[in-house]
C-alpha cells in the first residue's frame, strides 16, 4: 500500500487525555475535537505510556489520581524523554500546589472544575509556546547547520584548489610520458628495421638478446595500459576536485542562476562513500533542464540529506543480507511551472504512523548516533522557506520511499 505526505501541509496538534474517570474523557473529547485538535485518550499513565510509545503527540493533558500509575509518575516518566509537553489536572488543589506540579516538569496546571474557555485557553497556549520552542530550535540548528556546511565548504574548496595544481602536473606528465613513450616504440621500429635490412646476423641476434632481457615485448604491451590507467585515476581526481568546487560554494548567501544536474552530479560524487557499498545509485537527468535561480549550495545539501536518507533505509532493509545491494534513483524533469527532483529508494519505507512527523524538527526513527532528526526538517525548510518549493513524500512500507522536490524557475 502506498502513502504520501506533503511537506507543506499543516497537521492537526495531537492531544491524549488521561483521566480514569470516562466522564472527564469525553468532556474534554468533545470539547477539543471540533476545536482543531486530534484527541485520544487513555485511563492511567501506564496506558498512556504505551500510547506515547506508539505514536506522537504534542500534549498529554494528565489527571493525578488514578489507579495503576497516577499523572505525576507519568508527567516524571515523560519530561526529558519524550518529546511531548504536559498539563496536569485535580481537583484536590489544597492538597497539590502549581509550584509543585510545575517544577516535576509540567507546562501547566489546571484545577478541576474547569471551564471550556480554560481549557482552550491552556491548551492554545501551551502549543504556541511549543511551536515557538520549535522554530526557535529549528533556526539555531539551520545557523549552526549553515555556518558548519559554510566553514566545510571553504575548507572542501580550499583543499580542491591545493589539491588541483600538483594533479595539473601529474596530469602533464602523464601525458607527456605516453606521447614519449610512443615516440620511442616508433624509434625501436625502425631501429629494428635497419637491423634487419642491414642483414648482420650478430646485430640482429644482439637486439633480440637486448630486447629479451629487458622484456620489451612485456613493456610494450602493459606500459600504454599502466599510463592509460593513470590518466583515468588523474581525471576521476580531477572530477572529483570538480564535484568539490561545485558543492562547496563557499560563503554564498544570495540565490544566483544554476545548473541543477551538476549540482546533482557534484553531490552523487560527494556523497558516493555514503552508497556505494549499500547501492547502486542511478541518474537520470533531463538533458533540457534551463538553469533556475536558486542557492546552489543549500539545494547541494537539501539533496545531499535525501541521498543519505536513501542510504539508511536501504542499508536497514539490506541487514542480514550480506552482498546485496539495493537501489537509489535520482531524476531531474522540467515541468510547466518549474522543475522537479525526484529522489527514489528500495528501502524500508516509512511506517504509516510516523509519516506525518518526518519533516518534523529533531524527530527520528533511527538508533541512537545514527541521526539527529534534523535532515528531513533542514531539506525541508531549504526547499520550502528559502526556494518557495514544495517537497512530497509517497512510500510503500517495506518496499521503498520516493521524495519529490518542487521549484519554480524563478522563486
Amino acid at each position: 500500500m502506498s502513502t504520501s505526505n506533503s511537506g507543506t501541509e499543516n497537521l492537526l496538534p495531537r492531544l491524549l487525555i488521561v483521566d480514569d474517570a470516562a466522564s472527564i474523557r469525553n468532556l474534554l473529547t468533545r470539547l477539543l475535537i471540533p476545536q482543531g485538535f486530534e484527541v485520544e485518550s487513555a485511563e492511567n499513565g501506564q496506558q498512556a505510556l504505551t500510547l506515547l510509545e506508539q505514536s506522537s503527540f504534542d500534549l498529554v493533558i494528565t489527571d493525578i489520581a488514578m489507579p495503576i500509575m497516577d499523572g505525576l509518575a507519568l508527567t516524571q516518566k515523560i519530561v526529558g524523554t519524550l518529546p511531548v509537553d504536559v498539563i496536569v489536572m485535580t481537583g484536590r488543589i489544597d492538597e497539590y500546589s502549581y509550584d509543585q506540579v510545575v517544577s516535576l516538569g509540567a507546562s501547566d496546571y489546571i484545577g478541576k472544575p474547569f471551564s471550556a474557555e480554560e481549557i482552550l485557553l491552556r491548551v492554545n497556549r501551551v502549543l504556541r509556546e511549543r511551536a515557538l520552542r520549535a522554530e526557535s530550535l529549528r533556526l539555531q540548528q539551520e545557523k549552526e547547520q549553515a555556518s558548519r556546511f559554510e566553514a566545510i565548504g571553504q575548507l572542501a574548496a580550499g583543499i580542491a584548489h591545493e589539491i588541483n595544481t600538483p594533479i595539473q602536473y601529474i596530469g602533464d606528465n602523464v601525458q607527456f610520458i605516453g606521447d614519449s613513450f610512443q615516440d620511442v616504440l616508433d624509434l625501436l621500429d625502425k631501429v629494428g628495421a635497419l637491423i634487419r635490412d642491414a642483414g648482420v646476423k650478430s646485430l640482429e641476434d644482439g637486439y633480440r638478446n637486448a630486447a629479451e632481457t629487458a622484456d620489451l615485448d612485456f613493456m610494450i604491451r602493459e606500459i600504454p595500459v599502466a599510463v592509460e590507467q593513470t590518466r583515468e585515476g588523474v581525471d576521476r581526481i580531477k572530477e572529483i576536485i570538480k564535484a568539490m568546487k561545485n558543492f562547496s560554494h563557499p560563503g554564498q548567501e544570495a540565490h544566483a542562476m544554476a545548473d541543477l544536474n551538476q549540482c546533482i552530479e557534484a553531490t552523487v560524487i560527494i556523497s558516493k562513500n555514503e552508497w556505494k557499498y549499500i547501492a547502486d545509485l542511478e541518474m537520470d537527468l533531463d538533458e533540457n533542464l534551463p538553469e533556475i535561480r536558486c542557492n546552489p549550495g543549500e539545494l547541494n545539501q537539501a539533496v545531499l540529506n535525501l541521498i543519505v536518507n536513501a542510504c539508511h533505509a536501504v542499508e536497514e532493509k539490506m541487514t542480514g543480507n550480506a552482498g546485496q545491494k539495493g537501489r537509489i534513483g535520482i531524476r531531474t524533469r522540467l515541468r510547466e511551472n518549474g522543475v522537479e527532483i525526484e529522489v527514489e529508494d528500495t528501502g524500508c519505507g516509512i511506517p504509516d504512523d510516523v509519516l506525518d512527523r518526518i519533516f518534523d524538527p529533531f524527530f527520528t526513527t533511527k538508533a541512537i548516533g545514527k541521526g539527529t532528526g534534523q535532515g528531513l526538517a533542514i531539506t525541508r525548510s531549504i526547499v520550502v522557506k528559502r526556494h518557495n518549493g514544495t517537497i512530497d513524500v509517497e512510500t510503500w512500507p517495506g518496499m521503498g520511499t520516493r521524495f519529490v522536490i518542487r521549484l519554480p524557475l524563478s522563486p
